[in-house]
């Protein structure tokens, strides 16, 4: 099954601007997405 999350522009703000919870993700899952967002990074320098 293909991911729901898509990797976009990446911005920072207030975690009180969020007002809703859209679920959650499990520690492994999070993990896999970081490192996918890392070697991305890396190859787009």
């Amino acid at each position: 099954m293909a991911s729901l999350i898509r990797l976009g522009r990446l911005t920072s703000v207030e975690s009180s601007v969020i007002n809703a919870r859209l679920g959650n993700i499990s520690p492994e899952r999070l993990t896999r997405i970081k490192n996918l967002l890392i070697n991305w990074l890396r190859k787009s320098n």
